[in-house]
């Protein structure tokens, strides 16, 4: 009878480790499927996951990984430069212009790019405002599957920056955050 019994509450313990195990597999699962990820694509269809807060360069090719999907949108700044604008447009006479390539390898239909995602700080810490300059293809837009966008976003400087920081914190999963450094020459 004591046999039974053992065999009983071995039953119960290891039903009980299968149903907490499950459980925390469950919660684990959701929690990851709600985070989305930033990752350095290296030029193939391979992906290497990042470590957090990790610092990208212009060139570098940046997988966003959306909440509950199974691709990335991927951004690559290939270009930086200072230009000189009209007063008009910024007392200082210069304007940062980045040039951003948007591919949507995502698995949603459509995904919409907005300038007001993206914002520059400079090395002391300051949130530089967006330039409007009327000769420049906006980078807003809708963009269907496997479809590119190339476009550009222009910011107010006055070219003594020693650096920037240019930061992609989507609206649409507000807890993802890209950075990349830019060096002013």
């Amino acid at each position: 009878m004591n046999k039974d019994i053992s065999k009983t509450v071995i039953k119960l313990i290891v039903l009980l480790l299968l149903f907490i195990g499950g459980v925390a597999l469950v919660i684990w699962g959701w929690n990851k499927l709600d985070e989305p990820a930033a990752i350095k694509l290296n030029g193939t269809s391979q992906q290497t996951e990042q470590p957090e807060n990790q610092v990208f360069r212009i060139g570098d090719t940046v997988g966003v990984k959306l909440p509950k999907d199974t691709g990335t949108m991927d951004f690559t700044i290939s270009k930086q430069e200072i230009i000189n604008v009209d007063p008009a447009y910024n007392p200082t006479g210069k304007v940062l212009k980045l040039v951003i390539t948007l591919v949507n390898n995502s698995g949603r239909v459509k995904y919409e790019s907005k300038i007001a995602d993206f914002r520059l700080i400079d090395n002391e810490g300051n949130i530089l405002k967006k330039a409007d300059l009327p000769d420049m293809p906006s980078y807003d837009g809708e963009l269907n599957i496997g479809k590119k966008l190339t476009g550009f976003i222009a910011f107010e400087v006055t070219g003594k920056e020693k650096y920037y920081k240019l930061v992609f914190s989507p609206s649409t999963f507000p807890r993802e955050e890209v950075q990349w450094r830019l060096i002013n020459k």
